[in-house]
């Protein structure tokens, strides 16, 4: 449970629902909706219940689990959150990353295995390019309920998509009016400061790039001499999990040489994956593509 939540009665109508078929609950709301403390709740009241219940945070922009730039994992128990993981996806816009959002998706899930699962999705919610990321995300999953979060009708495109569907029953909220709508430049602070935070004590690493693969990014694949200085990295293991968010300092292909500022766990590095961001040491980034606010 959330100390202090004042629980609205339409959740605990939800929460019985949901007790019936599908293990897996996708969520879907705009920014400022309350969808994050909602899906934190559903997993809360499973664990209390006895049950083995995850919470996935694929909120690239906006997470409340894990790091920017990431989808989180977390078992959630009746003491709190354990076994948090993050899985990168290199960018805090989904708009502009879907594949690589869904890649980091799929481990989640994967991750999380038979347990009762609650998926926070981002906010971003605007535009058939929107419902497709959804639609795919429940796919992935196979069968979800599909609760939608809405302040009036805002997702009216996203109920067209799921309405009738056996395998995905659908539920409609209405966002609580009393939560807080954060500004962008709030949205890009609270990032901004994360980034900061987790860089904090980084470390100079080299990597081996004859015994580390290396992915991501696009046009920027090896074999290739060099890539932008202040790239954001994902530093992950040999299941995906990420040990460290790095940023690049040097990429030599041709002698098998990477550089970069990262976390000490990250030098155990079994893959090295190339993100979407230029990183500064204050936590400020910006895409390599044309600039645009995360949701």
């Amino acid at each position: 449970m959330i100390a202090d939540l004042r629980v609205p009665e339409a959740w605990t109508r939800l929460a019985d629902a949901l007790s019936r078929g599908p293990r897996a609950v996708l969520v879907v709301g705009g920014a400022d909706t309350g969808k994050s403390t909602l899906c934190r709740w559903l997993a809360g009241e499973w664990a209390q219940a006895g049950r083995d219940a995850r919470l996935v945070d694929a909120d690239v922009g906006q997470s409340q689990l894990g790091l920017p730039a990431t989808v989180g994992c977390a078992r959630v128990e009746s003491a709190g959150l354990r076994d948090r993981c993050a899985f990168f996806v290199g960018d805090v816009s989904p708009r502009r990353v879907p594949a690589e959002v869904l890649g980091a998706f799929t481990e989640a899930a994967r991750d999380a295995g038979l347990a009762r699962l609650v998926v926070d999705s981002t906010g971003w919610v605007a535009g058939s390019e929107a419902v497709a990321l959804k639609q795919a995300k429940a796919q992935l999953l196979g069968e979800a309920h599909v609760v939608l979060v809405e302040r009036e009708d805002e997702l009216r495109a996203f109920r067209r998509a799921w309405r009738g569907l056996e395998r995905f029953p659908l539920h409609v909220l209405r966002a609580a009016a009393e939560v807080r709508r954060r500004s962008p430049e709030e949205r890009r602070q609270r990032r901004e400061a994360a980034f900061r935070a987790h860089l904090k004590d980084a470390i100079e690493c080299e990597i081996d790039l004859r015994r580390v693969a290396v992915s991501g990014a696009g046009e920027l694949h090896l074999p290739r001499p060099s890539a932008p200085t202040g790239l954001l990295l994902g530093l992950s293991d040999e299941r995906g999990r990420l040990l460290s968010l790095g940023v690049l300092r040097e990429l030599d292909a041709a002698a098998g040489r990477l550089l970069c500022r990262c976390r000490a766990e990250g030098a155990r590095a079994a893959e090295v994956r190339l993100g979407h961001l230029l990183l500064d040491p204050e936590g400020a980034h910006r895409p390599l593509t044309v600039p645009e606010e995360a949701p």
